[in-house]
């Protein structure tokens, strides 16, 4: 587990629950100005990341990636198999 009391920011194991329960505590024990601080933080990270648009971006470029892997589709590879 990670924390950085300055940001207020948790890292914890995914295969240990102990290091979570501890995580709560540890961020039970802050003040509620840290923890609406670090929910603001929060916020506009996923308004920020998490755009429709910024979505769709990165779907198009996962589609994009994947057809360069395959076959170019006939139309564009000039010899009109697939």
């Amino acid at each position: 587990m990670w924390w950085n009391t300055a940001r207020m920011v948790s890292w914890v194991p995914l295969e240990s629950p102990q290091a979570l329960a501890d995580a709560v505590l540890q961020l039970c024990s802050t003040s509620e100005a840290q923890r609406r601080e670090m929910g603001g933080r929060g916020r506009a990270r996923i308004l920020e990341s998490y755009t429709t648009d910024r979505m769709c971006e990165q779907y198009l470029q996962v589609i994009e990636q994947g057809l360069g892997e395959g076959k170019a589709p006939a139309a564009e590879s000039g010899t009109g198999e697939a």
